[in-house]
């Protein structure tokens, strides 16, 4: 008997019953919007021997982003630094540093040295050194293919310093 009511019961859900429902009662269904979750922000800070030392304790590539008040410098913290994909990355593998050139003389007579325009981003890879300065504007797309690939150059630098250990 109840090997009986088993198969019923696997026919009926298989669809297979041999009675047709035909009646199909309406149920309530209450929608609750979501609630809004706030977008993440990425986390600015200055260039400070701490801010240093915490890239290299975390072994994180330190992402220097000079800007001045240059109408393409604003553009690039309002769209790329506020993109979902770059803050992602940013804040789970990254140190940000801004540095304002307009402030910070130094920094702008290194890039005239240079002969490099803001905006421009130089990385930093703990025990490794500079790597090339990008400069100019870079859609959030882009720069968001840019940090994936330093995020696998770190973690080949990581393995590579381990292994020598």
């Amino acid at each position: 008997m109840l090997k009986k009511i088993l198969m019923c019961g696997a026919l009926a859900l298989a669809g297979c019953a041999h009675k047709p429902v035909t009646h199909v009662p309406e149920t309530q269904v209450t929608v609750v919007p979501p609630v809004p979750v706030p977008p993440r922000a990425v986390t600015w800070r200055e260039f400070t021997p701490g801010t240093k030392k915490l890239a290299e304790r975390q072994g994180k590539i330190t992402l220097l982003f000079f800007y001045d008040n240059s109408e393409t410098a604003q553009e690039m913290k309002r769209t790329v630094f506020t993109d979902p994909c770059v803050v992602n990355m940013i804040e789970d593998n990254f140190i940000l540093v801004g540095v304002d050139v307009d402030r910070v003389k130094q920094a702008s007579v290194f890039l005239d040295d240079k002969g490099i325009k803001v905006p421009a981003v130089m990385y930093v890879i703990p025990r490794e050194g500079f790597l090339p300065i990008s400069s100019g504007y870079l859609p959030p797309a882009a720069y968001c293919k840019i940090l994936t690939g330093l995020e696998k150059v770190r973690q080949q630098a990581m393995k590579n310093h381990s292994s020598e250990e």
